[in-house]
């Protein structure tokens, strides 16, 4: 693509790529279509069109190879970085869950949260308990689901 054809139009950065094979992830490759509400509000996040999040989504489904065992294809236009991306996350979904979740609460200019700070404590009806929890479990459920 020649320089004056690529105006207007934003580069994919890595980061990008990440938090949409995040989303790859958890929505069902069927349903995924720029409408999707998820789709969306990714492409708010980024700055892009929903179209153009749901054909990086399209990409990323080239290589999957449980699309491919039951036939379906993704596009065919993939880039070096969405090749990349895909080899570097494949198989470490934690990794990539706790990376994309850093991704979106910096595009958000959130801070993220700290342990151990103390909330109102209401003597007599509130106690401090700590417990032990699987961080992103909500990820890997919708990629589960999305996935059977």
């Amino acid at each position: 693509m020649t320089p004056s054809s690529n105006r207007g139009r934003k580069s994919w950065t890595r980061e990008d790529s990440i938090v949409v094979l995040a989303l790859y992830c958890r929505i069902p490759f069927s349903q995924s279509r720029a409408s999707h509400p998820e789709v969306v509000q990714t492409a708010r996040l980024l700055g892009r069109t929903p179209a153009s999040v749901n054909f990086k989504i399209g990409n990323f489904g080239s290589f999957d190879p449980e699309l491919k065992k039951r036939g379906v294809g993704g596009l065919s236009n993939v880039s070096a970085l969405d090749r990349q991306v895909w080899e570097e996350f494949d198989g470490a979904w934690e990794r990539l869950a706790q990376e994309s979740a850093r991704l979106i609460i910096a595009a958000q200019n959130r801070q993220l949260p700290t342990s151990g700070e103390p909330g109102k404590i209401r003597i007599g009806k509130d106690q401090m308990r700590f417990s032990k929890s699987r961080v992103n479990q909500q990820f890997f459920r919708e990629a589960v689901l999305a996935a059977y």
